[in-house]
């Protein structure tokens, strides 16, 4: 599946104009691991209680990563080029993997809005595919997000039981009208239900809470606006949530508030809101845009909020995602000058990727996260964080997924 390169593919924002557990890891037994983290557990001692002003120039301590298959593995899910990056995780560490459906008959290409997403555990291994959407037509992929009881898609469709006019029925180049509804698995791959988006815009990205609630965000067209809303588990709206101007900083976003529908949507489009993600970390949402300096935006149960600056970036990286994790800010940067879409080496021997953690209190870099060199892992092959490990997945020669645990030495 993977060499050094990966082809990152982004469908966010297509689809919103379409619309308008891992076991834990023990410590190393080696004298030289226990040495390791006895030192990092000391430096970071001295760092949490250093009385230093935050203007201080401090160097940030690190620990590495050491990778190992798991004993334990997750089914015969065939590995793809075309997984969708970022990886959701559940909160119970299971990752998520969102595949592209190859073509229906040879020949034909590949449709970046039908995909099948894939669960992969030690406790068994499922699929979500989106054609199990039994009361649905028309349907086109938004989003994916899971929890530890239920799997939600974030799709635009038609409901059967409301249409009264068949597609072939249509003038040419007429399309029936599609709203936005959230699609529910059970874990084990069963398709439940369905329910309609309470919002009047077309949403690009969905997280769950906790307590069922759902938060989305999207443009909506009619006030030239970005906005977010809290939903119920019915999909019923709840209420906005709010955030600052400096959240929508981005100049394109301010053109787009202007003009005709045709240049608003240009303007989104250099704004690059599609790739705005949720990422779940702490048992909130956080809400980032890849690439910028905005605050993040930290959404808990019931909507409440805050907003956290992040501090400068290391020196000649941008922000490009945040990994899901139980406890920590886990943040990857991207060197500048890089594709935002395309080939680019992600080998773990590569300096274009990096791997933080921040404080989630202030959005500070608290620790750097090196790859041993060894493993055959690279940053983009992390998937989330779960009680003290890293996941990671590679392919084996049978191309098969295969997952690998890091346990975290502090």
């Amino acid at each position: 599946m993977r060499s050094d390169f990966i082809v990152l593919w982004i469908v966010a924002a297509a689809s919103c104009w379409a619309q308008a557990g891992t076991q834990q890891i023990p410590a190393p037994a080696s004298s030289q691991g226990a040495a390791e983290r006895e030192k990092i557990v000391q430096d970071k001692n001295k760092l949490d209680t250093a009385d230093h002003p935050a203007s201080e120039n401090i160097p940030i301590p690190a620990y590495t990563l050491e990778f190992r298959e798991q004993e334990k593995q997750a089914g015969d899910t065939l590995a793809s080029s075309f997984i969708i990056l970022p990886i959701r995780c559940s909160s119970d560490g299971t990752p998520f993997f969102n595949m592209i459906n190859p073509p229906n008959s040879p020949g034909k290409p590949f449709d970046p809005l039908q995909q099948t997403v894939y669960s992969l555990s030690p406790r068994g291994s499922h699929s979500f595919s989106i054609r199990a959407l039994s009361d649905l037509d028309d349907v086109r992929f938004i989003a994916v997000d899971a929890d530890e009881s239920q799997v939600a898609f974030l799709v635009s469709a038609r409901r059967k039981s409301e249409q009264t006019i068949s597609p072939a029925d249509l003038p040419p180049g007429a399309v029936l009208k599609t709203k936005s509804y959230i699609a529910l698995f059970d874990r084990s791959g069963a398709y439940t239900k369905s329910v309609e988006v309470g919002v009047d815009y077309g949403p690009s990205d969905l997280a769950l809470l906790s307590s069922g609630e759902f938060v989305v965000f999207g443009y909506d067209s009619v006030n030239a606006a970005v906005r977010v809303s809290l939903l119920g588990s019915g999909g019923e709206f709840i209420s906005p949530i709010t955030f600052s101007d400096e959240m929508v900083s981005n100049p394109a976003l301010k053109e787009a508030e202007t003009g005709t529908m045709h240049e608003r949507v240009k303007a989104l489009e250099r704004s690059g809101i599609g790739s705005w993600r949720f990422a779940r970390s702490r048992g909130r949402a956080l809400l980032y845009e890849p690439g910028s300096t905005a605050p993040v935006l930290e959404i808990g149960e019931g909507g409440v909020k805050r907003e956290v600056p992040l501090s400068a970036p290391p020196d000649g990286y941008s922000l490009d995602a945040f990994l899901p994790a139980t406890d920590r800010w886990i943040a990857r940067y991207k060197r500048a000058g890089l594709p935002k879409q395309g080939e680019f080496d992600t080998s773990a021997g590569s300096e274009n990727l990096a791997l933080y953690e921040l404080n989630p209190n202030d959005g500070s870099p608290q620790y750097r996260i090196d790859l041993g060199k060894d493993n055959g892992v690279g940053i983009l092959d992390i998937a989330c964080e779960k009680d003290g490990a890293f996941l990671a997945f590679k392919s084996n020669k049978d191309s098969k997924l295969v997952l690998l645990n890091a346990y975290v030495p502090h």
